[in-house]
Order: C-alpha cells, then structure tokens, then sequence
C-alpha cells in the first residue's frame, strides 16, 4: 500500500467509512476533490438583498442553533464553513484553526417546532418537477395517541436541556434552499461498528458583544438537520422539512416498518424469517454524504429480509416434503415494476432479446404499466416457483383459491417451458415467455434499479435450472491478459451450505448475506494477487498502487459499467451478467481536470465562479427597447462550460470567512455585512499539500468531522445553485471576453456615460426588468460576444471585481472549448480503433453496437475517460449534459433542448427561440422550459421504442434496402452518425394517475406504537406518459441512458406496498 493510501486509509478510519470525505476518497483521489469543489466568489453581496435574505441565510449557512442528534458524547465549540478570503491564490492554512463559541441568542428568531411533526414524522416538500409521494395527517387509535403522548412526555423529563424539531417553518425568501440526499448504509452490520451518527454538543452558552462568528459546519446532512437547525432525537434516518427540491427519500423512511407485517404465526399462514432475526430489523443509521453509493436503508432492510426468505426457501421446501406438509403460495422475492405484455403465433428462439424482436410479428396485450411482481412459491409440484402480477398494493400473504383479489397475470416458472432472458444489455429490461394457446406470450419488466434487475435475471435463471460457473475471467486491458478465477464463489456458497444446515440461525443468514457483500471485493482482491505473482508487471503494479484505486467493470462492445454501490453489493447476484458482458480490472478514471493547450502545455481547470452580476442586455441580445435601456440583477455561477443565472430571491451565496456579531449577539445588519466581508473570496472544502488534504493531517476526530460536515454543507449549497438556475449561457460559445466598446451596438449613441446602475439597490422578485436607465458606468462593464454575433454586457461592482470576472471567465472559456474538443476526440479515437479492430466501416459499426454478439465484439476497446466516475462519485454538480431531441407527448413532434441532469433531476433548456412562423431568433441564452423530477420514473431504449416513437425516417436508400437512415454529420463539432432512430431513442416513464393509499405505519423506530396514514400513491395497471428522448449517436444514448439509470437508482425509496 502506498503513503497516500495509507494516509487516506487512516483518515476514513477517524471519520467514520460512512462519512461525505470517506466515501469521496473511495473512488477518488485527494488532488481530484480539490480541484472539483473549489470555487472562487466574487462579490460583494448587494445590501438591499441581505436586507431581505440575511436572515435565513446566515442562519442556513452558519448553523445558528443548538443541535443534537442523540446524546452528547463530547463537547466543543464550532468552527462555521470555512470559506475565506485569499483570491486566486488558493486558501491559506491560518483559516482552518479558528474556532468560536456561538451566542445562546442568535437563533432568537428561530420558529417553533410543531408538535405533530415529532410525534408521527410528517413532514412537507415541494418540488421542482413531479411532485413526490404526498401524505395524509394520519390516523391513530385513541390508545397509540396515549401512548405516544406518554412516550414523548417521558423523553422530555430525561434529557430536558436538548431542544429537538422535526420540522421548522422556512422563511419565504428561502423556501427553495433545500438539501442534497446524503449516503445512507445498507449494511446492519458496519452500521454497528462504525456508529455513523455523529453527535453534537449542547453550544457553551454566553453574551457579549462583538464576538467574531466564522462559517461553520452546519450539520451532518439532511437527514439530521432541518433549515433552521434543530435536529431530532430518535434517529439520524428521520428527514427534516424544507421547500424547494431534495433528493432525500423522505416518502421511504417514514413509510412502513416492513414490506412484511410482523404477525404472530397462525394457521394456515406461511413461516416467516424476519420475526426470527433481530439483527436485521435493527434501524441502520444514515451515513453522512453526498455521495449516493448506496440505496436507502428501509429498502435494504425490506431486500435483508425476503433475501433470507430466498436463501432459505430450498431447505424449507425440503423440510416440509420430508415431514409430508406443505406450505404452498408464501412469498419469496415481490418489486414493483414496469411491465408490458405481447403476444405473438410464432415460436421464439431461446436466446429471444431486442434484437431478435424485430424478426418477430406481434401485438401488444397491454401498455406499459405499473404492476406488483410477486414471487411464491409453487402451489404444485410441477414447478418450484411461480410469478404473479397485481394491480392492487394489498398483496395476499398466502396464494389460496378463494381470493378476491387475485392476479393480473400469472407465469409458473417450469423449465421445460418458460424461458428468460436479458431483453436489453443497456438498460437491463428483462423478458419472460411462455406457451399461451397457440402461440407465445412475452412479458417485458422493467424495474428503476439496473442492480435490482439483474438480480431478478440471475434469481429466474437459477429457479429455471441454470448453474453458475465454477470459474470466472477477469480481463485486464492495460496489461492484455486475462486471469481465470477458479471458485470465486466457494466462501459464499460455504456460507449458504450452513444456512441451509440451520434453518433458523439468524448468524448464519447474516454472514451468508455480509459474505455475498464481499464478492466484488474478494475478485479485486484475488486478481491483484494474481498480476504480483508475476515479476514482469511489478513496475506496473507499483504505479497503479501509487497513483489509482483499482476497480471492476463490465464491459460491452465500448461501454463500461462500473461495479460500485448496489452493483458491487450484489455482485454474486449479478453475475449472470457475463452471458453478454466482460468482466475486467481497470484503475478508476474521472473526468480530466486538464487538457493540452493549442501550444502543447498543459492547462489546468480554472476555478469556477459566482457572484451577482448586473445584465444590461435582453435575451435577444438587444442593448435598448423604446429608447431606454432595461437592466437586471442576477446571481451568476458557472458548472462546466455552463454560466447559469437566478432571480437573486433563489441566490445562494457562499457565507463569508469570517463576521463579527453585532451588540448582544444578533444578527448584524446589512451593512455590517458588506463592511466585514471580504471583496473577493474562496471556497475550498479540500485544500491540498503534497496530494493530502491538510484538514485531514492534524486535529482530533471533532476537528475531522466538522470539516467533514462543513464539505457537505458546500456540495449542498453547489448542488442547489444549479437547481435554482433560471437559464444558462453557454461558454464556448464566446468569442471573446472584453472591455466595453461604445459603438458596437447603433444604440449606444443614445446612452450616457454614469454610474445610473445602484449595485446596492433591493429589487423585487420578478422576471420582469429591474428598471431602466439611459446611462451606464464603462468601467464596471464588460461584454461576451458571442458567435452568432448577438453580445451580453455585465455590470460588476467596482473595478477591481470586473477585472477578476474577465480574468475568471476568459480563462473558463478557453479551457472548455478544449475540453469539450478532446472529449469528442476520444468519441472518434474510440469509434477508430474499433473500426480498426475489428475490420469494419462506420456504417457496419452502427449495426454491430445494436446487434452483435458477445464474441463478435470482444475485441473491441471501450474508454474510460467517456465512461468516467465522476458521475458516480458526485464529483460534480452536473452528471452528463448536452443538447437531446425531446417529444415530451406521444403524438407531438421532437425539439431541439439543452439538457442537464443534476441529482435526479433532468432540467430542460430552450436550445433555440423561433417566431410563430418557424424563423430561428438568434439569441444570448437558455431559459429553462420544465424539470423532469426522475423519482418514481423509469428509463427504457433500443428497439422497445419504436412504438413510442409513432415515426421514423422512412427515406428509402436505393443501395441499402432496409437501412432507413441516411449518415448524418454535425458541423458544430464533425461527429457523423448512421445509426436508425430506434437505437439513439430512450424513453422515461412516468406514471400519470394518484391514488390514496392507507399504510400502517411505526410512530418510532422500537415499534411501540403505530398510526395509520394516508399516501398519495402511483396509480397500478395504469397507462403513464411516456417522454421520449432522442441522442444525435449511439454512443450518446448510451451515455445518457447509464447516467439517468444511475440517478433513479440513487432515488429508491420503499414501496408503499401492504401483506395481508
């Protein structure tokens, strides 16, 4: 292990692995956090807008309150977010070590709790998009209300000195600041261990004046902490309430205690595992993090379970023929999915998938719609397991005849007869058929996770007779070997022997299903063992250890999956993924941070930046209207090559390095701010030296930790800039950066030369102008051109600000116009080398991407920088962007859009503004037109869309009789494309019908009392609207397709579902 790996080893070992900085460290390196999470502030912040907002956002940015999530296990004074003042230098190591008590009074302003919100958890959320799972006050008996009032009553006599809220009103001006989801724990067992709640102090009290207040952590995630700051007790998993946009899964973790009731057993009823394993039931606390590796606790918990059922069903189907009982029709596996029946005369090959559908003639039976999938066990001896689909959330325990709610569809898993398969290999649709009268009925599913659907296939294949193999390879493509692994999988299946051999021992399920969490790692493990046995790849072996963190990813044709999260977690699950991918070893790659310039050095990626800004010009790029010139007030920040904008109402500041409070401790005023806040700023959650994150070198654990939080609070705040953008400009398509130039616009005869435009002035929170004015100050203004020869003209405050806004932005656009050239220059070096390899053209490329085989294209070469880890690890506020053609309704017509998905979030962007009559308006920016809010969506391409897509190029090639799409190029960047309309097409579903839901629901985490409530759910067996997308390539698409699954993955939350 090298030096820097020891260091980070021992870091994440202090912090806790569950922590935001460890689980950035695990598929990063520290130089690379640095370099993506810096961000430079130009100011300053205009007095008339903290007249409005000051209140809320110190009180948001600094953690102006008592907090406590448990117990205090150690007391200490609070540093707030460390930002400070150092320009373009970087940050100094002087800011890192101050440390300030907190006035008792400053959060004198703070609202109150509501009862209700601590005694049943309800909490409220607006969203950007779709909105989530609503709720219903609920309803309880008048014995569980005593008991929960003598519970609270009891709580608030034994630790009287800690103030706990599970919600707070939020001002107005703040309502849309909310919080990024943080990481949460799917393992009980390290849960344990590593004790991932971090508790707060009770803050020293005391008076004074003047006393100076530096930016501080401001707690540990969302899942702590509310806007104002009060925490709950009970646990770290409860979610607060804040307006605006989170992607926390509130709806899953305060929905039911178990996907399964606890019953006691009764006749007639089926054995359950759960009520015999404690272990498992046991809340896992949440794991501070933006970094989403994993999916929520209660859906693991509610997985933990009917997994042991699986891991046990062979046995206790043994057992009961043995004793001459039976127990027929209990629950195995059950998830809700999207699904879509066909049916067709003809007999399907048994390898039926996408690419052999379109040599079939079928119709379909029913729509894609939302259905429960159930596995039982088999109520006769022809086979072990049968599937069943409903259309109601009340799921019958037990499969008996006389039922009133009885399937939708029902599929026996026979051998001889049914068959499954991985429909396609891209966003992992499963099929099912089977003999139906005289012909076949296929049944396409579709769950949201891609880690969730290939345990499913894996599951139905070996319930269908399939063996795993007894031997695995592992490619190494940077060495050109392969290894062979013989008995990867003999630990596990020694784990599951002895479960089998005990039927109830809860030890045995846990380390059956902790041994099946370790598979990925025990591969990596062997692989690396294998190579050092080696002499001649020693120097290799040296380097990697030195440089990268090692990774599994399956690879297709040129596409990477990497095995992280759930996938890594299930990775015995998903093995049956090697019938159509290549499992290789590569070092994990992200997004490059430098590009080489036009003269062969080297450029590093500029800091980004954010500021308010004064925008003189219109959307069309005009300087005047009706003689007078129109200004606006905007808050700017850049992400990417994207300079976003917002009203100043949705600005979201950085807080200052350092403040001093005013008389008696209360929030300064207005002006105190403006006079003791630095002009110009950085934010640097990880300053570096020598490749070590300093923070990190010296201190105790609460030093860490807070440091720790304090980086979470920035990604937050990051992440929200973005969602609160308004509209964009795109910087590579700047000409220039420069200095005001009267003449360049026929208006300016008329405009005055003065300083007309207050920078301090509070303006309204409107769309509309500001105001109007006929003069304007040349030194604080710069200009944009733009290509299309439109301008926008920017007011700063002073002179000094603007030089640092030119600097900053001419160096930012510079930088992405060659970054994002090299990105479709690996695009074309990729598709080359295939082409190469595998002796081929670019139009055969376009078949074999769609149609060929495992072993037709093993040869090919796929590239890790495309397929890079960012997007996994939220190096980022933005996962993957670029311009799509969206149908947003079945029978509309596609429009060009500039998109971009930022955590769970996919925000559309008017590509271009045309007149009533078609005519194209050249303009300076992209105004956002809508928000997809991904949760409860799913995501399907390939040829499944073709009847979404009602159209397609029908233009007929007289040399190429059934290819009906003609090669296109694109001239803004020379990538071609032959691929047909049905192999760049995705679709995202959503459903389009709500419905009430009565759930009955843990009022706490022991289980002493329960209520019942009342859910807006999706509606089941329902049609939904379907929004289809469509990519300029292949390779795009895929890219797109990996990316959207990923972020609905990181958004499960559990199923609302009832066993009855």
């Amino acid at each position: 292990m090298s030096t820097g790996e020891a260091f980070e080893s021992e870091a994440v070992t202090d912090l806790g692995s569950g922590t935001y900085t460890a689980l950035r460290l695990q598929h990063a390196t520290a130089q690379h956090l640095h370099l993506t999470t810096r961000r430079i502030f130009v100011g300053p912040i205009p007095e008339g807008w903290l007249k409005s907002h000051r209140t809320s956002w110190l009180k948001n940015s600094f953690n102006l309150s008592n907090y406590s999530s448990r117990a205090a296990t150690f007391t200490a004074s609070f540093n707030s977010q460390r930002t400070h003042y150092s320009g373009r230098d970087g940050p100094s190591a002087e800011a890192f070590n101050a440390s300030f008590p907190q006035p008792d009074d400053v959060g004198e302003e703070e609202n109150e709790e509501r009862e209700e919100g601590e005694i049943d958890g309800s909490t409220s959320r607006q969203t950007a998009g779709i909105s989530n799972t609503d709720e219903v006050p609920p309803l309880r008996s008048r014995r569980t209300t005593e008991k929960l009032k003598a519970t609270r009553s009891k709580k608030s006599l034994s630790s009287p000195s800690f103030t706990t809220a599970r919600s707070s009103v939020v001002p107005s001006t703040q309502k849309e600041v909310t919080p990024v989801m943080a990481g949460l724990n799917t393992s009980a067992a390290s849960a344990a261990s590593s004790q991932e709640e971090i508790s707060h102090p009770q803050e020293p009290s005391g008076k004074g004046s003047d006393q100076p207040l530096t930016g501080g952590p401001s707690g540990l995630s969302n899942v702590e902490e509310n806007e104002g700051g009060h925490s709950s007790s009970h646990s770290t998993t409860k979610r607060v309430s804040g307006g605006g946009y989170s992607i926390l899964p509130g709806d899953a973790l305060s929905s039911t205690a178990s996907l399964i009731p606890h019953a006691k057993k009764q006749a007639g009823t089926s054995p359950t595992i759960e009520a015999d394993l404690p272990l498992l039931l046991a809340p896992v606390p949440a794991s501070t993090g933006l970094v989403r590796f994993n999916v929520p606790s209660d859906v693991v918990k509610d997985e933990t379970r009917l997994k042991s059922d699986i891991v046990q069903s062979a046995s206790r189907r043994r057992s009961w023929k043995r004793r001459g009982k039976a127990h027929p029709g209990a629950i195995v596996k059950m998830e809700k999915m999207l699904v879509r029946v066909d049916s067709t005369l003809q007999k399907l090959p048994p390898d039926y998938n996408e690419n052999e559908s379109i040599k079939m003639e079928f119709r379909t039976v029913a729509k894609w719609c939302e259905l429960v999938i159930v596995c039982r066990e088999s109520t006769d001896d022809v086979s072990d397991f049968s599937l069943q689909m409903y259309k109601s959330r009340v799921i019958p325990a037990i499969d008996q005849t006389r039922l009133s709610k009885r399937a939708a569809h029902e599929i026996p898993l026979i051998p001889k007869s049914t068959q499954v398969n991985l429909y396609s290999t891209l966003d992992k649709t499963l099929v099912i058929w089977v003999p139906w009268k005289t012909g076949t009925r296929i049944y396409l599913l579709r769950t949201r996770s891609a880690a969730n659907a290939v345990e499913w296939y894996t599951f139905l294949r070996h319930s269908l007779g399939w063996q795993r193999s007894s031997e695995l390879q592992v490619h190494v493509p940077d060495l050109s070997v392969t290894l062979k692994l013989e008995d990867p999988f003999g630990e596990l299946e020694a784990s599951r022997k002895a479960t089998y051999s005990a039927e109830t021992d809860n030890q045995a399920v846990l380390k059956t299903i902790e041994a099946e969490k370790a598979v990925a790692g025990t591969i990596l493990t062997r692989c690396m063992d294998l190579l050092e046995e080696s002499p001649e790849w020693a120097h290799i072996l040296e380097a990697w250890a030195k440089n990268e963190k090692m990774g599994l990813a399956w690879k297709r044709y040129d596409r990477l999956e990497w095995v992280h999260g759930a996938n890594e977690q299930r990775m015995y699950g998903t093995i049956a993924m090697q019938k159509t991918h290549d499992l290789e070893l590569r070092p994990k790659h992200h997004y490059p941070t430098t590009v080489k310039s036009e003269d062969g050095g080297t450029k590093e990626e500029p800091s980004p930046m954010e500021g308010f800004l004064v925008r003189l010009t219109s959307q069309q790029g005009r300087i005047t209207r009706y003689g007078k010139m129109f200004y606006k007030r905007l808050y700017f920040a850049t992400h990417n090559q994207y300079l976003c904008y917002c009203r100043p109402a949705k600005a979201l500041p950085p807080p200052p390095p350092k403040l001093t409070l005013g008389s008696g401790g209360k929030i300064p005023s207005a002006q105190h701010i403006v006079n003791h806040t630095p002009l110009i700023y950085t934010v640097d959650p990880y300053p570096t030296t020598e490749g070590k994150i300093d923070w990190l070198k010296t201190g105790t654990s609460a030093n860490k930790e807070k440091y720790d939080r304090a980086a979470y609070k920035e990604a937050e705040r990051k992440v929200n800039t973005l969602l609160h953008a308004e509209g964009h400009i795109n910087l590579t398509h700047v000409v220039r950066v420069q200095d005001i130039q009267r003449g360049n616009s026929p208006a300016d005869q008329n405009l005055e030369q003065g300083p007309n435009v207050d920078f301090h002035e509070s303006v309204p929170d409107t769309t509309r102008d500001d105001g109007k004015t006929k003069e304007f100050d040349d030194d604080r203004t710069f200009e944009l051109v733009l290509r299309n020869g439109l301008m926008i003209r920017l007011q700063a405050y002073d002179v000094r600000t603007k030089k640092e806004w030119m600097i900053g932005l001419d160096n930012l656009v510079k930088y992405w116009k060659l970054r994002l050239a090299d990105d479709m220059h690996a695009f074309k070096i990729t598709r080359q080398l295939n082409l190469a390899t595998l002796d081929i053209d670019e139009e055969m490329e376009s078949m074999l991407g769609q149609f060929a085989d495992k072993w037709e294209v093993n040869r090919a070469v796929a590239s890790p920088q495309l397929f890079n880890m960012c997007g996994i690890s939220c190096c980022r506020a933005i996962t993957i962007s670029g311009v799509l053609y969206r149908k947003p309704r079945r029978h509309s017509t596609f429009v060009r859009c500039s998109v971009i998905l930022c955590h769970g979030q996919l925000l559309i962007f008017h590509s271009t503004v045309r007149e009533r009559t078609g005519k194209e308006i050249p303009h300076i920016q992209h105004d956002r037109q809508t928000v997809i809010n991904l949760k409860d969506c799913y995501i399907y391409s390939g040829l499944v869309t073709e009847s979404d897509l009602l159209y397609r190029n029908q233009t007929f090639d007289s040399n190429h009789p059934g290819h009906h799409a003609l090669p296109k190029i694109y001239l803004e960047d020379g990538w071609t494309s032959h691929d047909e309309d049905t192999m760049t097409s995705f679709v995202i579903w959503q459903g389009s019908r709500k419905s009430l839901f009565r759930t009955h629901e843990s009022t706490d985490n022991r289980g002493g009392g329960t209520s019942q409530r009342l859910r807006f759910v999706s509606s089941l067996g329902v049609p939904g609207r379907a929004i289809v997308f469509k990519a300029r390539s292949r390779p795009e698409r895929d890219h797109w397709v990996l990316s959207i699954g990923m972020e609905i993955d990181r958004l499960q939350t559990r199923e609302h579902l009832r066993v009855q």
